[in-house]
Protein backbone atom coordinates (compact mmCIF):
# COMPACT_ATOMS: atom_id res chain seq x y z
CA UNK A 1 0.00 0.00 0.00
CA UNK A 2 1.38 3.27 -0.67
CA UNK A 3 2.15 6.22 1.49
CA UNK A 4 -0.57 9.01 1.51
CA UNK A 5 0.85 12.66 1.71
CA UNK A 6 -0.96 15.57 2.34
CA UNK A 7 0.18 19.31 1.75
CA UNK A 8 -0.62 22.50 1.25
CA UNK A 9 -1.21 25.99 3.42
CA UNK A 10 -4.15 28.13 4.94
CA UNK A 11 -5.04 29.80 8.59
CA UNK A 12 -6.79 28.89 11.89
CA UNK A 13 -9.57 30.76 13.07
CA UNK A 14 -9.49 33.30 16.25
CA UNK A 15 -11.02 31.47 19.82
CA UNK A 16 -13.57 33.80 21.15
CA UNK A 17 -14.14 32.97 24.38
CA UNK A 18 -11.04 31.19 27.22
CA UNK A 19 -12.03 27.89 28.57
CA UNK A 20 -9.90 25.16 31.02
CA UNK A 21 -6.52 24.65 30.62
CA UNK A 22 -4.98 21.15 30.76
CA UNK A 23 -1.32 20.19 30.95
CA UNK A 24 -0.14 18.21 28.27
CA UNK A 25 3.44 17.05 27.69
CA UNK A 26 4.07 17.69 23.72
CA UNK A 27 2.19 14.84 22.27
CA UNK A 28 3.49 14.36 18.71
CA UNK A 29 0.00 14.98 17.48
CA UNK A 30 -2.54 16.96 18.39
CA UNK A 31 -6.66 17.60 18.58
CA UNK A 32 -7.06 21.27 17.53
CA UNK A 33 -10.94 21.50 17.17
CA UNK A 34 -13.74 19.53 17.27
CA UNK A 35 -17.68 20.47 16.48
CA UNK A 36 -20.26 18.05 18.05
CA UNK A 37 -23.66 19.61 16.15
CA UNK A 38 -24.86 21.69 13.78
CA UNK A 39 -28.16 22.09 15.48
CA UNK A 40 -31.54 20.90 15.58
CA UNK A 41 -32.14 17.94 12.93
CA UNK A 42 -28.14 18.34 11.78
CA UNK A 43 -26.56 16.69 15.33
CA UNK A 44 -24.47 14.26 12.53
CA UNK A 45 -22.20 17.25 11.55
CA UNK A 46 -19.06 16.48 13.82
CA UNK A 47 -16.02 16.61 12.90
CA UNK A 48 -12.70 16.29 14.90
CA UNK A 49 -9.73 18.26 13.80
CA UNK A 50 -5.66 17.39 14.47
CA UNK A 51 -2.75 19.09 13.75
CA UNK A 52 1.11 18.17 13.46
CA UNK A 53 3.21 20.39 15.42
CA UNK A 54 6.62 18.95 15.35
CA UNK A 55 9.07 19.04 12.36
CA UNK A 56 8.16 15.27 11.35
CA UNK A 57 5.41 13.53 9.28
CA UNK A 58 3.51 11.18 11.36
CA UNK A 59 1.85 7.90 10.15
CA UNK A 60 -0.98 7.44 11.44
CA UNK A 61 -0.78 3.73 10.52
CA UNK A 62 -1.86 2.09 14.17
CA UNK A 63 -3.67 4.38 15.14
CA UNK A 64 -7.24 5.57 16.06
CA UNK A 65 -9.88 7.93 17.28
CA UNK A 66 -12.09 6.98 19.82
CA UNK A 67 -15.04 8.92 22.19
CA UNK A 68 -16.40 8.10 25.56
CA UNK A 69 -19.69 9.02 26.81
CA UNK A 70 -19.69 11.23 29.75
CA UNK A 71 -19.33 8.13 31.97
CA UNK A 72 -18.07 5.38 29.79
CA UNK A 73 -15.48 3.01 30.70
CA UNK A 74 -14.64 1.88 26.83
CA UNK A 75 -13.84 3.82 23.78
CA UNK A 76 -16.06 3.17 20.59
CA UNK A 77 -14.18 4.05 17.59
CA UNK A 78 -14.72 6.90 15.81
CA UNK A 79 -11.59 6.37 12.67
CA UNK A 80 -8.77 3.49 12.90
CA UNK A 81 -5.99 3.54 10.64
CA UNK A 82 -4.19 -0.05 9.58
CA UNK A 83 -2.22 0.98 6.34
CA UNK A 84 -0.10 4.37 6.46
CA UNK A 85 -1.32 7.81 5.91
CA UNK A 86 0.65 10.38 6.85
CA UNK A 87 0.24 14.17 8.03
CA UNK A 88 3.10 16.25 7.04
CA UNK A 89 4.71 18.58 9.56
CA UNK A 90 2.92 21.84 10.74
CA UNK A 91 -0.33 20.43 8.86
CA UNK A 92 -3.95 19.43 9.96
CA UNK A 93 -5.89 16.62 9.12
CA UNK A 94 -9.96 16.17 9.11
CA UNK A 95 -12.38 13.81 10.10
CA UNK A 96 -15.86 14.18 9.63
CA UNK A 97 -19.14 12.51 9.86
CA UNK A 98 -19.63 10.68 6.62
CA UNK A 99 -23.36 12.63 6.14
CA UNK A 100 -22.28 15.43 6.72
CA UNK A 101 -22.21 16.96 3.46
CA UNK A 102 -22.18 20.92 4.54
CA UNK A 103 -18.62 20.91 5.46
CA UNK A 104 -16.43 23.45 4.87
CA UNK A 105 -13.95 21.86 3.39
CA UNK A 106 -12.82 18.46 2.44
CA UNK A 107 -12.61 15.78 4.89
CA UNK A 108 -9.51 13.54 5.04
CA UNK A 109 -11.60 10.76 6.53
CA UNK A 110 -14.91 10.17 6.94
CA UNK A 111 -16.90 7.17 9.36
CA UNK A 112 -20.56 7.00 10.69
CA UNK A 113 -19.36 7.90 14.28
CA UNK A 114 -20.94 10.60 16.16
CA UNK A 115 -20.35 13.06 18.81
CA UNK A 116 -22.48 14.53 21.39
CA UNK A 117 -23.20 16.69 24.19
CA UNK A 118 -21.04 15.60 27.44
CA UNK A 119 -18.61 13.37 25.29
CA UNK A 120 -14.51 12.81 25.60
CA UNK A 121 -12.50 11.91 22.83
CA UNK A 122 -9.14 10.78 22.62
CA UNK A 123 -5.99 9.80 20.07
CA UNK A 124 -4.65 6.52 21.04
CA UNK A 125 -2.18 4.72 19.45
CA UNK A 126 -3.35 0.85 19.68
CA UNK A 127 -6.35 -0.92 20.97
CA UNK A 128 -9.50 0.92 22.56
CA UNK A 129 -9.19 0.78 26.23
CA UNK A 130 -4.91 0.09 26.58
CA UNK A 131 -3.78 1.61 23.81
CA UNK A 132 -1.22 4.85 24.64
CA UNK A 133 -3.16 7.86 24.94
CA UNK A 134 -0.93 10.70 22.50
CA UNK A 135 -4.31 13.19 23.12
CA UNK A 136 -7.56 13.88 24.31
CA UNK A 137 -10.22 16.14 25.55
CA UNK A 138 -13.45 16.15 27.11
CA UNK A 139 -16.55 18.83 27.40
CA UNK A 140 -19.97 19.40 29.11
CA UNK A 141 -20.84 17.42 31.95
CA UNK A 142 -18.08 14.40 31.77
CA UNK A 143 -16.79 11.56 34.41
CA UNK A 144 -14.65 9.64 31.91
CA UNK A 145 -10.97 9.11 31.61
CA UNK A 146 -10.37 11.86 29.74
CA UNK A 147 -9.21 15.56 30.18
CA UNK A 148 -11.94 17.87 30.58
CA UNK A 149 -11.40 21.62 28.22
CA UNK A 150 -15.07 22.71 28.76
CA UNK A 151 -17.70 22.86 31.54
CA UNK A 152 -20.01 23.91 28.29
CA UNK A 153 -20.65 21.99 25.16
CA UNK A 154 -20.49 23.91 21.79
CA UNK A 155 -23.52 25.15 20.52
CA UNK A 156 -24.30 25.02 16.75
CA UNK A 157 -21.33 25.34 14.65
CA UNK A 158 -19.77 26.22 16.71
CA UNK A 159 -16.34 24.36 18.04
CA UNK A 160 -13.90 23.78 21.43
CA UNK A 161 -10.67 25.07 19.33
CA UNK A 162 -7.48 25.09 20.63
CA UNK A 163 -5.72 28.46 21.24
CA UNK A 164 -2.05 27.66 20.72
CA UNK A 165 -1.00 24.93 18.46
CA UNK A 166 2.11 25.24 19.85
CA UNK A 167 1.90 25.46 23.88
CA UNK A 168 3.02 22.95 26.26
CA UNK A 169 -0.28 23.44 28.06
CA UNK A 170 -3.34 23.31 26.00
CA UNK A 171 -6.44 25.71 26.81
CA UNK A 172 -9.20 25.81 24.01
CA UNK A 173 -12.47 28.50 23.45
CA UNK A 174 -15.65 27.86 21.73
CA UNK A 175 -15.73 29.92 18.65
CA UNK A 176 -17.58 29.42 15.02
CA UNK A 177 -16.46 26.69 13.29
CA UNK A 178 -13.43 27.03 10.62
CA UNK A 179 -12.26 23.37 10.01
CA UNK A 180 -8.95 22.69 8.29
CA UNK A 181 -8.14 19.66 6.50
CA UNK A 182 -4.64 18.06 5.24
CA UNK A 183 -3.88 20.96 2.61
CA UNK A 184 -4.16 23.64 5.34
CA UNK A 185 -0.51 24.44 6.93
CA UNK A 186 0.11 26.22 9.79
CA UNK A 187 3.60 27.59 10.71
CA UNK A 188 4.64 28.47 14.46
CA UNK A 189 6.00 32.02 14.56
CA UNK A 190 9.79 32.60 14.16
CA UNK A 191 11.61 32.77 17.52
CA UNK A 192 12.28 36.80 18.65
CA UNK A 193 16.16 37.85 18.31
CA UNK A 194 17.12 36.65 21.61
CA UNK A 195 19.78 39.57 21.67
CA UNK A 196 18.17 42.61 19.70
CA UNK A 197 20.28 45.50 19.07
CA UNK A 198 19.26 48.73 21.01
CA UNK A 199 20.14 50.97 18.56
Amino acid sequence: LGVLVFQLMAFGPSPQLALAETSQTNPTLIISAVQITGGSGHTHEDFIELYNPTDQPFDLSGYRLVKRTATGVTDATIQSWSSSVVILPHHFFLWANASFSGVAVTPDATSSATLADNNGIALRQGPNDSGDIVDNIAWGSTANIFTSVSSDNPPANNSLIRDDLFAESASFSIGASNPRNSETESLPDPDPDPDPDPD
